[in-house]
C-alpha cells in the first residue's frame, strides 16, 4: 500500500512541478508560444500516464482522491490567474 501511495505522489508531483513550469512559461512567451505549448503537450501526457496508473491500480484509497482534489483546489487558490496578469501588465505599460 505504502508503494501505491508513493508512486501516486511521484506522479502528482511530477504533473504539479510541469504545470508550474507550463505557467511560467505562458507569462513569459505568451500562452500560444511553441515552448509553452510543447510544455502543456508534456503536461497532458504526465496527467494521462497517471489516469492509466490508477486505472490499472484501482485499489488506491480514499486518502489519494481527497489529497488529489486539495492539490486541484490549492493550486486554483494560489495560481494567480493569467488574464488578470495580462491586465495588470497592460496597466503598467500604459502607465
Amino acid at each position: 500500500m505504502d508503494n501505491k501511495n508513493s508512486e501516486v505522489n511521484k506522479y502528482l508531483l511530477q504533473i504539479q512541478k510541469k504545470r508550474q513550469e507550463m505557467m511560467r512559461l505562458g507569462e513569459e512567451f505568451g500562452l500560444t508560444h511553441e515552448k509553452t505549448i510543447q510544455c502543456s503537450q508534456q503536461l497532458d501526457l504526465l496527467m494521462n500516464e497517471f489516469e492509466n496508473y490508477r486505472k490499472q491500480h484501482q485499489n488506491y484509497s480514499e486518502m489519494t482522491i481527497i489529497r488529489e482534489m486539495s492539490f486541484i483546489l490549492y493550486e486554483k487558490v494560489h495560481r494567480p490567474n493569467l488574464l488578470d496578469m495580462k491586465k495588470s501588465q497592460k496597466t503598467q505599460q500604459i502607465v
